[in-house]
């Protein structure tokens, strides 16, 4: 299970996913060429069905369980999941007024504050993003994804999450 790290991770990816703002954003939700170091995949919301079931959330638990354990990433003795030991960095960029729980292949991660941003790392290779907003009024819930992308070693993904 990959989990978001710490907030110097932040500064460091934030900085990495500048050089991302320099490319068009694209529709297309698929993986970066070989060669591309950084993608920007736009995303809009959509609602699901009332009572409906959630397929794209495993565990929504935020509470540790010592019985499952996440496993360390490869810089911590870990090991590695991709091509090699290296990692891949997620940018998550929220155009909403909403805050949006995030989760990486079907585990939460962490939420993005309204208009924010959040970074983390996974390892490289295919993942699976997914995000959605919860009301407390009579309004549906709001998602994002699932949407699913190989990212290269060295590289960042960002994830630039819409309004309907």
């Amino acid at each position: 299970m990959k989990k978001f790290r710490g907030i110097g991770v932040l500064v460091a990816f934030l900085a990495m996913a500048s050089l991302a703002f320099g490319q068009a954003a694209t529709e297309k939700k698929t993986a970066p060429g070989p060669g591309d170091k950084a993608q920007v995949v736009n995303d809009t919301a959509k609602t699901r069905g009332a009572g409906a079931v959630n397929p794209n959330i495993k565990s929504a638990d935020t509470k540790n369980n010592s019985k499952q354990q996440t496993p360390p990433p490869p810089n911590k003795g870990g090991a590695t999941r991709g091509a090699g030991p290296y990692e891949c960095g997620i940018h998550v960029d929220n155009h909403t007024p909403w805050r949006i729980e995030i989760y990486v292949d079907g585990n939460y991660a962490g939420t993005v504050n309204s208009w924010g941003d959040v970074a983390g790392i996974t390892g490289n290779g295919p993942s699976t993003l997914y995000g959605i907003a919860r009301f407390s009024s009579d309004l549906p819930d709001l998602e994002w994804g699932p949407t699913v992308f190989n990212c290269p070693a060295g590289s960042v993904y960002t994830w630039r999450l819409n309004r309907p």
